[in-house]
């Protein structure tokens, strides 16, 4: 979900036989992820570029993923559900979830688990990976989940 120009997609395919729908709503990052891909042809998996908003496009795969990326944290908590449905339901799989949380709430081990439970998932979940990504202002950052679900 949200592969802007497929920068996630394409370094996964390099170092992993996979296959990898790479899907945006972007008309313009999908040319420059198209683009991309042409420039790294070297790759031990696939990337296949979709044009569609992540919402259809997870509605329409229900059922489908072992991992689904969902780097806007901007958006990701709107689109939780929608990435839990698209997620394979037989066994294990993995959404890398990306929030903006304070530095404060970062550091409490139990924040993730908190704002996870209120979007009330219809799987239960473990959270396997609570990671800082990156600063994004003053005592806030980028931080990702891996949320493992049963």
């Amino acid at each position: 979900m949200f592969a802007g120009i497929g920068t996630f997609s394409i370094i996964i395919a390099k170092s992993k036989n996979c296959e990898i729908d790479s899907v945006d709503s972007n008309p313009a990052a999908f040319e420059l992820g198209i683009e991309s891909l042409k420039l790294n042809r070297k790759l031990k998996g696939s990337v296949k570029p979709i044009l569609s908003d992540s919402a259809e496009y997870a509605r329409t795969h229900a059922n489908s993923y072992d991992r689904i990326l969902m780097p806007l944290p901007e958006r990701a908590g709107k689109f939780l559900a929608l990435a839990v449905g698209s997620a394979k339901s037989l066994q294990k799989a993995t959404i890398h979830y990306y929030v903006h949380v304070s530095e404060e709430d970062f550091r409490n081990e139990e924040w993730i688990s908190r704002h996870l439970s209120g979007f009330k998932l219809t799987r239960d979940y473990e959270v396997s990976n609570w990671k800082r990504v990156r600063e994004v202002g003053p005592k806030y950052i980028q931080a990702v989940a891996d949320v493992v679900l049963l």
